[in-house]
C-alpha cells in the first residue's frame, strides 16, 4: 500500500502547478514552445517580440567541453531582453532561450502578474519561494520540462521592477 501511495504522489507532483507554468513560459501571448525546449529560429524570436532596438553576440568556450563553443546573442528590446545561444560550430540554425529579464511593465504574464504587482500576489500566485534575501524572491531549480530558476526583484515599496528566468544549466 505504501508503495502505491508513493508512485501516485510521484505522479501528481508531475502534474504543472502555477509556479511550473510561470516558470516554464509565463509570457501571454506564449513565447513559441520550440524556443524554451528543442530550438527555435531567429524568426520566432522576432514574430513574437518584433524587430530588437539591437543586439549583441558573444562567443564562450563550453565549460565541460573545451572544443565546443556557443554563441550567445542578446535580444534588447524596450522591457525585456532575451538572452539565446547556439553550438559552434554547428549546421544548426537553432536558438534556445538561456535567459529572459523583464523589467517592462507593457508585457503580459500568467495570472495577472505583471511588472508593478505586489510581492504578495506573486506569493499567493506562485507560492513561497526557495529563498528571500533583500526584496528578492527566489525560485531555484524550478522543472517542469527543463531546470529553471526564477528571480523576482522587488522596489522598496514591494512592487515588483524585474524577473528574471534562467533556463537550463548553462554552458
Amino acid at each position: 500500500m505504501a508503495a502505491f501511495i508513493t508512485r501516485t504522489s510521484h505522479i501528481l507532483a508531475m502534474e504543472p502547478n502555477k509556479l511550473h507554468k510561470f516558470s516554464d513560459n509565463g509570457f501571454l501571448p506564449k513565447i513559441p514552445e520550440r524556443l524554451t525546449s528543442i530550438g527555435g529560429l531567429r524568426s520566432d524570436i522576432i514574430k513574437r517580440f518584433g524587430s530588437p532596438i539591437s543586439t549583441e553576440s558573444l562567443i564562450k568556450p563550453d565549460i565541460q567541453d573545451p572544443g565546443l563553443s556557443y554563441e550567445y546573442v542578446t535580444w534588447k528590446y524596450d522591457g525585456i531582453t532575451i538572452t539565446t545561444s547556439t553550438p559552434l560550430p554547428s549546421k544548426s540554425i537553432k536558438y534556445w532561450i538561456e535567459k529572459i529579464v523583464l523589467y517592462g511593465e507593457d508585457y503580459l504574464l500568467l495570472f495577472g502578474l505583471r511588472i508593478g504587482e505586489s510581492k504578495s500576489k506573486f506569493v499567493k500566485e506562485l507560492g513561497s519561494p526557495s529563498k528571500e534575501i533583500n526584496n528578492t524572491l527566489y525560485y531555484d531549480n524550478v522543472y517542469y520540462r527543463r531546470h529553471v530558476n526564477l528571480t523576482i526583484n522587488f522596489d522598496k515599496n514591494e512592487r515588483a521592477k524585474e524577473i528574471i528566468w534562467i533556463y537550463g544549466i548553462g554552458h
